[in-house]
């Protein structure tokens, strides 16, 4: 399959407007990952109390979501009807 060849070109200002927008994105990405995960939020369980055992789960959390994605690429791949597949994953968890 060839690609596609691309309609026009971005002027510079479209450029410069585009890598704005991706590295604020980036920015954005990156600051939620530092406070979802890591030591921000072993910090936050343990100041609410946790244990041994949930600070581990809690910490594991982000990996789980990262296997998850393995049978994502299995059903991306093998259902027809992706949105009816989306709602009926969101409405099981």
């Amino acid at each position: 399959m060839q690609p596609e060849k691309p309609v026009h070109r971005l002027s510079k200002i479209e450029t410069r407007q585009a890598m704005r927008g991706v590295v604020m994105e980036g920015m954005a990405a990156q600051t939620m990952e530092s406070l979802t995960t890591g030591v921000f939020l072993v910090s936050a369980a343990l100041q609410l109390g946790a244990n041994n055992l949930q600070v581990g789960l809690v910490g594991a959390i982000p990996f789980i979501g990262n296997l998850m994605q393995i049978p994502g690429i299995f059903l991306h791949d093998h259902c027809s009807d992706r949105r009816r597949t989306v709602v009926r994953l969101c409405y099981a968890g």
